[in-house]
């Protein structure tokens, strides 16, 4: 099945060669790091429209001139040419001006094959990656890596990402794990984590700001055994924007994780415009860097009126000595939260049901 799935994504390139007429597949020879230039590609030339670039043998391609390059597909970590389990890695750094991947699917994938194809792709500056394709893919059947930078961007409105595609359940040795580092700006349709037995993570920083023009959706094949999906929000200045969130899991399944850290100013709370269903996920809240008050109330989700579904399995806080910080599920509003209880409810929980530090809740069963 491995080598079934190496096999044929090299036929997909070979087919999608033939079928829309691209002129060539390159790949980077290493003579050289830049990746405008001609003769760092064999069969030799500046990259250009309608061609297929793909990057591994352990190389590094770095694109650092203010220009606008268009190209039919970029793959970063490949089993390019020889079909099997003989991936190997790649690195792609984009530290100015911009470039567009037109071609369909999957035309743009990081780590694409097993087993030593890692791949990774720095986004720094100014530079902006446009992708037009369906189904961009971060960590397809290895250990892949897109990190964008404070002021770097990537734009793909209409695409479905996927962090994370295949793992060991599909077939032995795959190791599908996908990040997705947004410091940056990412726009996309919808973001899949870990389907199909894989890793996915998005971590969102600084003054990162994801968008998604529908939903994230980590709940993706969550009856696979080895299969994982966390969110990160680190610090106050992060913006996740989605339509929904579709994190439930079954009761027997892998959970899905969401791990929010404080800096000075809090935290960075997840804003949907319509539903967040977060039943039997796990909760991390890091309020180490955040002066918390008996009055504080921290927002982690916001979602629209009477649109939160289901509750955490599993809920630890961290870093706080105030004591009764507990999640309050606020159908009114729509948000989640950490409070205090109202002084009554204090009153009722008694001295030995009050935690300092570091706590764990289990959802009652329904």
């Amino acid at each position: 099945m491995k080598k079934f799935l190496a096999m044929g994504s090299l036929f997909a390139v070979l087919t999608m060669t033939a079928s829309t007429g691209w002129a060539a597949v390159a790949q980077f020879n290493g003579s050289g790091t830049d990746f405008l230039t001609a003769g760092n590609w064999t069969p030799a030339g500046v990259p250009s429209a309608g061609n297929q670039y793909i990057i591994n043998n352990g190389l590094t391609a770095n694109y650092s001139t203010n220009v606008f390059t268009t190209v039919a597909s970029l793959i970063v970590g490949a089993d390019y040419p020889a079909p099997g389990d003989f991936g190997t890695a790649g690195t792609f750094n984009m530290s100015a001006g911009s470039m567009e991947v037109t071609g369909g699917g999957s035309a743009f994938t990081v780590a694409r094959a097993c087993c030593s194809g890692d791949g990774i792709v720095n986004l720094t500056n100014n530079a902006t990656l446009t992708v037009d394709g369906s189904d961009p893919q971060v960590g397809q059947r290895d250990h892949g890596e897109l990190h964008i930078g404070p002021l770097a961007s990537v734009i793909s409105p209409t695409s479905y990402w996927r962090l994370g595609n295949y793992g060991a359940n599909v077939d032995s040795g795959l190791q599908g794990d996908g990040l997705l580092d947004v410091q940056g700006s990412f726009l996309a349709n919808v973001i899949f984590l870990g389907d199909s037995d894989s890793h996915g993570e998005l971590r969102v920083s600084g003054h990162g700001s994801v968008t998604l023009n529908d939903s994230l959706v980590p709940n993706t094949a969550t009856n696979q055994p080895d299969r994982s999906a966390l969110v990160q929000m680190i610090g106050s200045t992060a913006s996740l924007h989605a339509v929904n969130d579709q994190s439930a899991n079954g009761a027997t399944e892998v959970h899905n994780k969401y791990i929010f850290t404080a800096d000075a100013g809090g935290i960075s709370p997840i804003t949907l415009s319509d539903a967040v269903n977060i039943d039997n996920n796990d909760l991390t809240v890091n309020l180490a860097g955040f002066a918390v008050s008996p009055s504080s109330v921290i927002t982690l989700f916001d979602a629209a009126p009477n649109r939160i579904f289901g509750a955490f399995a599993n809920v630890t806080i961290t870093g706080s000595s105030v004591q009764g910080l507990h999640v309050i599920y606020d159908q009114n509003s729509g948000n989640i939260s950490i409070a205090t209880p109202e002084p009554s409810s204090m009153l009722l929980l008694g001295i030995g049901a009050v935690v300092c530090g570091t706590f764990s809740t289990r959802r009652n069963s329904r």
